[in-house]
């Protein structure tokens, strides 16, 4: 009991010294001003998803058109003019293949006379699934969608090697992964949290994708938690790191608590939570950084949104390096203690 005290009273002090340099930076009022936006943007979408929850069994269909649009409206609201978001469509993979259907495609540069309907691969910058409720069985379909979308990967550096060019994720207004949500429980804290530890479980029962950049990039559960991939390369001769992969993928996770009371006895979680902390702006910064470094978007635009970076991170897949092939693995090796070499040298190559 005592030692659980003196826990507590640790925890209060590093997240008063967390709050406290947080206040002084520059980033505040900015992410203050955001946080409260992004907290209207859940307030709106709660509203929109028990509406349509009301709906949904008399017509499922035009619920999750509707679902849908809520979800295309914010996208375009938060990436600019520059960026097309297209409902309902297929991708033109190359030869004669194509995608499933995806529920939102996001595309740049695409001439106006060009059917919406099929979409060349070269236009497209990201795709997403949408879910009214997301539950465990529209994992495996979404995970093999992912792997679908990514026939061909890129070579090169480390980064082309385990990112896709075409960003995946799934974007969902809520969530029915355990008892308690099932049960509509109120939300809180906790239960939001094993909400998202169960996503994260049912992921690491599926069969990792055969390639890295197969994988899903970004889940955003709007009443409840996001999470973004992380990928790394652990492997060296020199300094060999046997207890982990040579190549691995992780997710950092952020978890809403918004506008929820304090239940009592739960335990207190803020010392690891930023002060500017914001599922849906991490959710943001997430797609930012994928868009930013594939050069769609300027890096003003995940600058804006670090503050809500989430710094909980899980692994979930691992690789041996021999999946990126015998060039690559060499190349690596030769350049690994290159210093200034930073695409090499940075081993997570998000």
């Amino acid at each position: 009991m005592l030692n659980e005290k003196l826990d507590f009273d640790c925890m209060l002090r590093i997240s008063d010294y967390i709050k406290r340099e947080f206040e002084a930076s520059t980033n505040y009022l900015p992410a203050i001003g955001i946080k409260a936006s992004l907290m209207a943007v859940q307030d709106q979408m709660q509203h929109q998803y028990e509406f349509l929850q009301a709906v949904a069994k008399a017509d499922p269909g035009t619920a999750g058109k509707e679902c849908q649009q809520i979800f295309k409206k914010f996208l375009e609201e938060h990436l600019g003019p520059e960026i097309e978001v297209i409902m309902d469509g297929r991708i033109l993979l190359g030869g004669s293949k194509e995608s499933p259907q995806i529920d939102l495609i996001l595309v740049r540069g695409m001439p106006l006379v060009a059917s919406r309907s099929y979409v060349p691969i070269t236009y497209v910058v990201a795709a997403f699934e949408v879910k009214l409720t997301l539950l465990s069985k529209h994992l495996k379909k979404i995970h093999e969608t992912a792997q679908d979308l990514r026939l061909h990967h890129r070579t090169g550096t480390a980064r082309e090697e385990l990112v896709s060019p075409i960003i995946y994720g799934v974007l969902a207004l809520s969530s029915k992964l355990t008892p308690a949500t099932r049960l509509k429980l109120p939300r809180t804290l906790a239960v939001n949290e094993f909400e998202c530890a169960r996503l994260i479980d049912k992921l690491k029962k599926l069969d990792p994708p055969p390639h890295p950049a197969k994988s899903i990039d970004l889940f955003l559960v709007s009443d409840c938690f996001s999470i973004a991939s992380s990928k790394s390369i652990n492997y060296s001769e020199k300094f060999p790191a046997d207890w982990l992969p040579d190549i691995q993928l992780s997710y950092r996770y952020s978890i809403s608590s918004h506008r929820l009371a304090r239940v009592e006895g739960e335990k207190d979680y803020t010392a690891w939570r930023h002060p500017g902390h914001n599922h849906i702006g991490a959710f943001l910064y997430g797609l930012y950084l994928l868009l930013c470094r594939e050069e769609i978007i300027s890096e003003q635009n995940p600058s804006i949104y670090y503050s809500f970076e989430s710094n909980i991170l899980t692994p979930i897949y691992g690789w041996s390096i021999d999946t990126l092939g015998a060039a690559f693995k060499q190349n690596w090796m030769a350049n690994i203690d290159d210093e200034y070499n930073l695409e090499w040298a940075w081993t997570h190559p998000l």
